[in-house]
């Protein structure tokens, strides 16, 4: 076969099987917040300016005009995840004022995010114009979509919207999502450090040069947000995102009032020793349960020491049954704190 020959099959290739030549997704690794969060559009506190951001965004269908960046980071607690916008915009607009209104009409901002990825086609959809009105709902593929709770979120406009005979800065959009609140896909309370989810994070409409552009660009010849196995893949790390200087000028993270250290041996069978440390005293409860959230069984439930501690867990339930095999999750809990740790029982 000659090389023209062999050439000619690689693009033909090429034009009928995009799918092989698909690109890789784009990986974000959100660490802690290691103070308070307020939700106001500002980003002034020092953890946002230590995350790390998402880069640039793409615009996979790119015509014509000026391409107006955006900025994404990310942090994450025990109660919510963070998220904040800085979208470049010369000419801010918005005509969307109702709630669930079709605002990616306007300047906006979206995020599709899915923390259970083997659910591909169910995930959680926020689209937030920049006066903060938003569309929040969880698509199924079906219609209609079910509605869900609204996050927390804060705005800054450095312009004036709807006026096109001045030019403006940029807008923000700073993000609250409380895990608890929405409980149809989130497996567990809290995401633990190693988890996966998979996000979309776009930007669309406005009046004067709208565009699309997408953290994680979607593999499809025309616009099209709703590609959910082009979303990107998000890790979540139990790393501070900072460190703080303490009185004698040494660097070192910020203390944690509890944690688990681990377990020993992992994985284990039939039984394994959980370590947890306290650095007051309290009133604490350690408690296993499966990964459907289930609680298998309550190790401790009361007051403890300040210091390190172990218990031994049998691999029994609450009513002495043996666990079957599988993954299990440990969850240390101090007051309105928690600490989780992932467990392996392998029979």
């Amino acid at each position: 076969m000659t090389v023209k020959k062999i050439v000619i099959i690689f693009a033909a290739a090429a034009i009928f099987f995009p799918a092989m030549i698909r690109a890789a997704v784009p990986e974000y690794t959100v660490k802690r917040a290691t103070g308070k969060i307020v939700i106001d559009g500002l980003i002034e506190e020092e953890d946002w300016k230590a995350a790390l951001s998402f880069g640039d965004f793409k615009f996979p269908w790119y015509t014509s005009g000026e391409k107006e960046q955006t900025e994404a980071k990310m942090l994450w607690d025990n109660e919510f995840l963070y998220l904040y916008y800085k979208c470049r915009d010369k000419n801010v607009s918005v005509s969307k004022y109702n709630l669930n209104d079709g605002v990616s009409v306007d300047d906006a901002v979206e995020i599709f995010w899915n923390p259970n990825p083997g659910a591909q086609t169910r995930y959680y959809q926020f689209e937030i114009n920049c006066i903060g009105n938003l569309l929040s709902v969880l698509n199924t593929g079906t219609s209609p979509r079910p509605t869900i709770m609204v996050p927390k979120r804060g705005h800054v406009i450095y312009g004036t919207v709807n006026n096109e005979s001045d030019l403006d800065s940029l807008w923000t959009m700073e993000i609250a999502i409380r895990f608890s609140d929405y409980p149809e896909i989130v497996r567990s309370e809290i995401p633990l450090p190693g988890d996966m989810w998979r996000i979309g994070l776009n930007r669309c409409g406005g009046k004067v040069n709208a565009q699309y552009s997408q953290w994680s660009p979607s593999n499809t010849p025309t616009p099209q947000f709703h590609s959910p196995n082009d979303y990107g893949k998000l890790y979540f790390s139990s790393e501070p995102v900072r460190t703080v200087t303490t009185v004698n000028g040494t660097v070192s993270a910020l203390p944690k009032a509890i944690d688990i250290r681990g377990n020993y041996p992992n994985p284990f069978n039939p039984s394994t020793v959980i370590e947890f440390s306290l650095s007051t005293p309290g009133s604490v409860a350690l408690d296993i349960f499966s990964v459907s959230n289930q609680k298998v069984r309550t190790l401790v439930s009361g007051m403890l020491s300040t210091g390190a501690h172990s218990i031994v867990w049998d691999g029994k339930d609450g009513n002495g049954a043996p666990v079957s095999s599988g993954v299990f999750i440990s969850r240390l809990k101090m007051g309105n704190t928690a600490v989780y740790h992932k467990m392996l029982m392998i029979k």
